[in-house]
């Protein structure tokens, strides 16, 4: 299947040792491993929304959706944080809407 072929050979999986500030040595049980896409990957996603849900809410959804991504929040064409490791610059993924707000 694509998926697994995927994972065994486009992802790096990294060690890491979980260091005890105070001492400066490892801590016991502390080996971890963390798996990271490669920078250059691609990933699309359905981006979708509901009518405003609050007793005075009138926004349609198309509204809420534009207001996400091209208004006053305005993602698209920003960086967003996913995921952990955000000291070491990882899970920053910029969003691009093919077509903006429709």
């Amino acid at each position: 299947d694509e998926f697994g072929y995927f994972v065994k050979n486009a992802t790096s999986i990294e060690p890491h040792v979980r260091i005890v500030p105070e001492t400066g040595v490892a801590k016991d049980g502390g080996l971890f491993y963390t798996e990271n896409l490669p920078p250059e990957s691609v990933m699309i996603q359905n981006v979708m929304a509901t009518a405003e849900r609050s007793k005075a809410g009138t926004d349609k959804a198309e509204d809420v959706l534009a207001f996400v991504l091209d208004g006053d929040l305005g993602l698209n064409g920003k960086l967003l944080q996913v995921g952990g490791d955000a000291t070491t610059g990882r899970g920053q993924v910029l969003v691009n809407v093919a077509g903006g707000a429709k």
